[in-house]
Order: C-alpha cells, then sequence, then structure tokens
C-alpha cells in the first residue's frame, strides 16, 4: 500500500469515526458543538490522534492509535473505537 492510499484511509477513516461520534451523541439527545482532531492540526502519521468532542461546554477527549483511523470501519480496532467513542459521550451526559 502506498504512503499515499494509507493517508487517504486515515482521513477517511478520521471523517467516519467523527461522523460515528456525532451518531452516538445523537441517540444519546447530545448535540455536538465541536469535534476535532489533533487539537486542529492536520492528521498526520503520529502514533496516536486525539479526537476531541464538545457538548454543552465540556471537552472530553480521547486517544486513537494511527492504525484504528486508517483501519476504520470494519477492520483491526473497529470494536475498541467504537467502546471508546461510546465512553466519551457517556462522560458527555
Amino acid at each position: 500500500m502506498s504512503i499515499d492510499n494509507y493517508h487517504e484511509q486515515r482521513l477517511n477513516g478520521a471523517r467516519l469515526i467523527a461522523e460515528t461520534a456525532a451518531e452516538f451523541a445523537q441517540a444519546q439527545e447530545i448535540t455536538l458543538e465541536r469535534t476535532e482532531w489533533d487539537l486542529g492540526q492536520a492528521i498526520i502519521r503520529r502514533t496516536n490522534h486525539i479526537l476531541s468532542l464538545t457538548a454543552k461546554g465540556q471537552t472530553i477527549t480521547g486517544e486513537f492509535p494511527d492504525e484504528w483511523l486508517a483501519d476504520y470501519p470494519g477492520r483491526v480496532g473497529t470494536e475498541k473505537a467504537n467502546s471508546l467513542l461510546e465512553e466519551m459521550i457517556r462522560q458527555l451526559i
């Protein structure tokens, strides 16, 4: 797999994880005010990426390994990523 393909998968995974977070929040009747990866920096090769979710003036962060982003959804780490998202949303309730 080329570096460009892997990077595209990483970006797509980050987008899908953020969309899933919004869906999980909506299921709990929470509106996310802000979703941000890596403190607003570009999503590039890192060991871990930080997802920040803000709702009701409260911000929760979670660490997602790079491979979770690149493989989301449906492969390595998807279940763990979704579990982490659900925990983050519970903290916003």
